[in-house]
């Protein structure tokens, strides 16, 4: 749509009046939603976190609501890889539900390092889960009979 200058719309009379506020209006209402956009774009990108450790796995899967309902529950898993050193250990698990996860493989901290000792890749275990600091934690594991 042309915008018209106060000569053209003098020119063309009410009709060109009507152009220019229409004009006026709809670069208006386009500059608030590019604002609008612009400061939903920010808000978002302020509300993600940073620098997500993508090793670990430690971003959210659910609801923390769902913590509350389904606490400490043991989660079945096998042993793919063991890290005495730094009290980690790789586990192909099956749903974690007090996270809402789907079952995966992925690396865990083991708050006791002691409990890695008398285990080995290839066992089947149970553990318990926790979140601390914003990180997945294994507070329990035990190897399956």
């Amino acid at each position: 749509m042309p915008i018209l200058n106060t000569a053209n719309a003098a020119q063309s009379g009410a009709r060109g009046d009507r152009e220019t506020t229409r004009g006026a209006g709809v670069h208006r209402a386009i500059f608030c939603l590019s604002r609008t956009a612009v400061m939903s774009s920010l808000l978002l990108a302020i509300s993600l976190p940073v620098g997500a450790n993508h090793q670990e796995h430690t971003h959210d899967h659910g609801a923390q609501d769902d913590a509350a309902v389904v606490a400490d529950e043991f989660v079945n898993a096998e042993i793919k890889a063991i890290d005495h050193e730094s009290g980690k250990v790789m586990l192909k698990h099956e749903a974690i539900r007090k996270f809402n996860m789907n079952g995966m493989t992925m690396g865990f901290r083991v708050a006791d390092r002691k409990k890695l000792e008398s285990l080995a890749v290839g066992d089947k275990v149970r553990f318990i889960v926790d979140r601390v600091n914003g990180q997945l934690v294994i507070r329990e594991i035990e190897k399956l009979q």
